[in-house]
């Protein structure tokens, strides 16, 4: 959160309170999250147009959609890969577009799993790039809204109605759809789940409230609570909002 932290006591007008070296490194922090996240922001652009001439919808997940959805500065919100769910009938197509844009399949993905167990018992697979500067572009091509075993295997989510209620969006001028404000909470509670409150956690964690924020009048209480009972994620619910 550094990057957020920076900006705020920018805005905050404190930025004299800190130590000489400690600014520097804060700065320093959030003008690199600038320059990744623009180059990042170019390589979903390729992505998203090469899915489309194939007919492919997309949406969009974690950084790649939070960052114009909930922030108002591309640097304050960190990126690390590209995060992209298409349906599962899609998937075929939508390896075969990436592959004839340079991507390839993660070197830590295990190699031993056949694609049809993947569909069936996966949830994403993991693909890198190498752009003009040498730099290494990964990307998680999601069917499911968690690829983690145990959570998927506790978890019932209704995939079926999480695209019915996404939304179309147009991000940076790329057409593509994102959750609902709902199913973004309960994506960012598995996430964190995922991870185990780890290292990140605050970055999530503030994703949370500004969703919360931006949204409030959007997040009925009641039909929240019903769903995360629906869906088995009550507990972790609570306990990411408490």
């Amino acid at each position: 959160v550094a990057p957020l932290l920076y900006k705020n006591l920018l805005g905050a007008d404190a930025v004299g309170m800190l130590p000489a070296a400690s600014l520097r490194r804060l700065e320093a922090a959030y003008h690199h999250s600038v320059s990744r996240n623009k180059r990042l922001r170019n390589e979903l652009g390729i992505v998203l147009s090469t899915l489309q001439e194939a007919g492919i919808e997309v949406i969009l997940l974690k950084g790649a959609a939070l960052l114009p959805l909930l922030y108002d500065d591309i640097g304050v919100r960190p990126m690390g890969d590209l995060d992209i769910m298409v349906r599962i009938e899609d998937v075929d197509r939508a390896e075969a577009a990436l592959h004839r844009i340079g991507y390839r399949l993660s070197p830590l993905m295990p190699s031993f799993r056949p694609p049809e167990f993947q569909r069936q018992y996966g949830g994403a697979a993991e693909y890198a790039r190498e752009v003009d500067s040498g730099q290494i572009i990964m990307l998680d091509l999601h069917w499911q809204l968690t690829h983690s075993e145990w959570i998927r295997r506790t978890v019932r989510l209704d995939i079926t109605d999480l695209w019915e209620t996404s939304r179309p969006w147009n991000s940076y001028g790329y057409r593509a759809r994102i959750l609902s404000s709902l199913y973004n909470l309960c994506h960012l509670t598995l996430h964190l789940l995922k991870h185990k409150f780890g290292p990140g956690h605050l970055r999530r964690l503030a994703d949370v409230d500004r969703l919360l924020r931006v949204y409030a009048q959007e997040l009925d209480t009641w039909e929240t609570i019903a769903l995360a009972k629906k869906a088995r994620i009550a507990i972790a619910l609570y306990t990411v909002l408490q």
